[in-house]
């Protein structure tokens, strides 16, 4: 054994050293096609060795360019104000003879842009978003700057096929395709962030990620089980952070400020960047601070009172290009959150009291990649990836009834230790195909503490039982590979994993849980691709969810009923058939997706004729068969050189076939048209329509859900008005929300709309 692993050592260090000894510096340069002047901080990446760099001041890049792979290379160039059409590939050779070493790659500025974006979430691989046989909407670096949301969850609201629910001020839960909560995955940096405390339903996690950490966003409408396992059913939402290099070695920063009217914000964020460019070394560090004030919402409705919150965030990041090693990076975040209130438990339970006292959660990794791809063989290139780290997420809750001198104090906290090992694939077929695959194994490993006290006035506290069994554990381990084969104009991909689950609870009132389920999913996919603009494609694809502490575990008041542990539960599943096109050019973007997903042994509530402390008593159970189909579609088209028109629509139908009754929490009909105008490069304005239908189809738990009324929901409009200034080291940013005024809910929400309203954001750079 020792003499093979001696063997396997020396085959890695040979074939990493054959491959740097055949790898030369191009010395390269990005200009702007009309002047021919030199663009300074453009991304260049060669897509087959993956490197990447900045350019300077005067427009120059280097890369170290594999000469083995078969004479052909293909660069992804990208840039603030401008795009790069020529994705092409072209002859290594003609390359080096006629440019003598010095490719020049021009892009044509456009105020603004149809944006042709690379996406990693649906294989956990770099591709571009056109050639991906899966429905992703991405909101990159540039438009995620410009943004400048509230918070993350608000931020996605603009997004095409999100729906975004809020409980309270300081939540907000998506919506995919019809699900949400548990059902949907949350990553960063493609790190999962559900644990095994998620609670099912409508929750608050995505608010508890800072908007100034993120780099760019991507979601991925529909199954991902098999790239991400467990709760991916309705889709994957990845928040990226913001990438640390820079062109160059000065220190970068900026400052934000931010408010609105009524009180409803005060922010202070602060971001630094260094960068030693002859160390390879890259720097980020964070810092925000926010105070949100009470909601006021549309004509008629007002204030709502209390709503506000304040929350504190951290962050640092740092990356090192180790010539001999690879990329290695450290990341560290942490957000923390105080007395954030639940309105709907004040203003329509007998609560004088209810709230989040702390809500925080850190997040902390090691992340080292090949600095460049090995060489085995004389076709195949493999990237491996490793990343460990830790996270812990921690909830203190307090309530207290009106005229009750008995207050509740409850405390959860999980902390997770993880690690992913991933390689990355690829070998070109023949003269016109290549092979793509990406192969790995990943383990999360959750510990919970929970503990709940009760004090009466003055009188000693008393301790109960917490929400969660106290030192109960969930461990996620899985295997997965997923395959593409490119030839000519098609394209055929697909992938299987195998995820077991691990669960153990352990307390005197349910005795000792012990379930270890597991499950294998797949997909497979079929596209045809004419001239680089146009993808058609069509997928079949598997994903479940494993039931978690929370299913198994919880045991007390939850929103307006009383849960009861249930130890029979099994892993829901889905099945999903999905069809659609995308089609890109300089000037037009459009996308279409029509979905059909059954799921089978779905976990739901199951309101029994018990009840305890007032409330009804309900208990989770595999409720058996229910199916969820719609479709959404996207469009963006430059009408002149300074005009972009943007719309989405989506459509969502659910039913619960054993109950005969309508799938729970199914958001309406709804859309948003936006119209941006740039005349001058430094003055961008754009409005926008939000447009929603009414929601009258209703589950029984719906109708027992008090956030919603016995005749569901009302339709809804929305105006709203946006101004940007810019300057190079000055951004300005006013909007006008809700111009009418209107009075609205979210369906599913526990506070209404925002009403009329003035935000301003100025940011300061240098």
């Amino acid at each position: 054994m020792k003499m093979n692993n001696a063997c396997f050592i020396l085959f890695v260090f040979a074939s990493m050293q054959l491959t740097a000894q055949q790898r030369i510096a191009v010395l390269g340069r990005v200009v702007d096609c009309a002047s021919g002047q030199p663009i300074e901080g453009a991304h260049v990446r060669h897509q087959w060795s993956l490197e990447s760099a900045y350019t300077d001041s005067m427009g120059y890049f280097t890369l170290r360019v594999d000469t083995t792979l078969q004479g052909y290379y293909s660069f992804d160039v990208s840039a603030a104000g401008f795009v790069f059409s020529d994705l092409g590939e072209r002859p290594l050779k003609s390359i080096l003879i006629t440019d003598t070493l010095h490719p020049v790659l021009c892009m044509t500025e456009t105020p603004v842009s149809i944006h042709q974006s690379v996406v990693i979430t649906a294989r956990r691989s770099r591709e571009r978003n056109l050639f991906t046989p899966h429905l992703l909407t991405t909101f990159n670096a540039e438009n995620w700057r410009y943004n400048q949301a509230r918070s993350v969850p608000e931020a996605l609201m603009n997004m095409p096929g999100i729906w975004v629910q809020k409980t309270n001020h300081g939540g907000g839960s998506v919506f995919l395709r019809g699900l949400t909560g548990q059902q949907n995955l949350l990553l960063i940096d493609g790190i999962r962030m559900n644990t095994g405390t998620y609670r099912s339903g409508p929750n608050q996690y995505l608010n508890t990620v800072d908007p100034a950490m993120i780099g760019r966003v991507e979601v991925l409408h529909g199954a991902g089980s098999v790239a991400y396992g467990s709760d991916a059913i309705g889709g994957v939402v990845n928040l990226l952070t913001e990438d640390t290099q820079r062109p160059d070695g000065r220190l970068h920063g900026r400052y934000t400020v931010g408010g609105a009217s009524h009180g409803m914000e005060h922010t202070h964020a602060t971001q630094l960047a260094w960068s030693h460019p002859k160390e390879k070394v890259q720097s980020q560090a964070m810092l925000s601070w926010r105070d949100f004030g009470d909601l006021q919402a549309g004509k008629g409705i007002g204030r709502q009172s209390p709503n506000g919150y304040q929350q504190r965030a951290a962050q640092a990041k740092l990356h090192f290009q180790l010539p001999k090693v690879g990329d290695l990076t450290l990341f560290w975040h942490q957000l923390r959150q105080d007395s954030v209130p639940l309105y709907h438990r004040i203003a329509l339970e007998n609560f004088s009291r209810w709230q989040f006292d702390r809500q925080s959660r850190s997040l902390s990794y090691l992340r080292w990649q090949s600095g460049q791809p090995w060489r085995i063989g004389k076709h195949l290139r493999v990237e491996p990836l490793l990343v460990a780290g830790w996270q812990q997420n921690e909830e203190q809750r307090s309530f207290q009834k009106n005229n009750s001198m008995v207050r509740t104090h409850e405390d959860d906290e999980v902390r997770t230790l993880f690690w992913i090992a991933q390689f990355n694939t690829w070998r070109r077929v023949g003269e016109q195909g290549h092979w793509a695959a990406t192969h790995g194994v990943e383990s999360y490993y959750d510990v919970v503490n929970s503990a709940r006290i009760r004090q009466n006035g003055s009188g000693a506290p008393e301790i109960l039982r917490g929400l969660y069994p106290n030192d109960a554990r969930m461990n996620q381990t899985a295997l997965f590979s997923m395959h593409r084969l490119s030839w000519r104009h098609w394209q055929i991909s697909g992938g299987v994993r195998w995820s077991l689950i691990q669960l153990r609870l352990k307390e005197k009132n349910l005795g000792e849980i012990q379930l270890t389920p597991n499950a294998w999913v797949g997909n497979l996919s079929l596209a045809y691709h004419w001239h680089k603009r146009l993808f058609l494609y069509t997928q079949l694809s598997t994903a479940f969810r494993a039931p978690n502490i929370d299913d198994l575990g919880t045991l007390g008041i939850v929103d307006f009923r009383y849960e009861l542990p249930n130890n029979q539960l099994r892993p829901e599943t889905a099945r999903s058939a999905e069809v659609g096109l995308k089609y890109e050019s300089k000037t037009f973007l459009l996308g279409f997706s029509a979905y059909h997903t059954q799921l089978l042994g779905a976990i739901g509530r199951i309101k029994t004729n018990d009840s305890i402390q007032g409330y009804a008593v309900y208990l989770k159970k595999n409720i058996g068969e229910s199916y969820i189909y719609g479709g959404h579609a996207h469009a963006a088209w430059h009408l002149h050189r300074n005009w972009r028109l943007d719309a989405h629509f989506t459509y969502t139908y659910g039913q619960n076939i054993t109950d005969s009754e309508p799938f729970r929490r199914i958001p309406p009909a709804f859309g948003c048209i936006q119209l941006g105008w740039q005349a001058h490069p430094h003055f961008h304005v754009q409005a926008s329509c939000n447009i929603a239908g009414a929601q009258r189809r209703l589950a029984q738990a719906d109708v027992d859900d008090n956030r919603i009324g016995n005749d569901g929901t009302p339709g809804w409009t929305t105006a709203n008005l946006r101004v940007r200034y810019e300057r190079k080291w000055l951004m300005l940013i006013l909007e006008g929300q809700n111009l009418g005024n209107t009075a609205y809910r979210i369906h599913g929400s526990g506070v209404d709309g925002i009403g009329r309203s003035l935000w301003v954001r100025m940011q300061l750079s240098f």
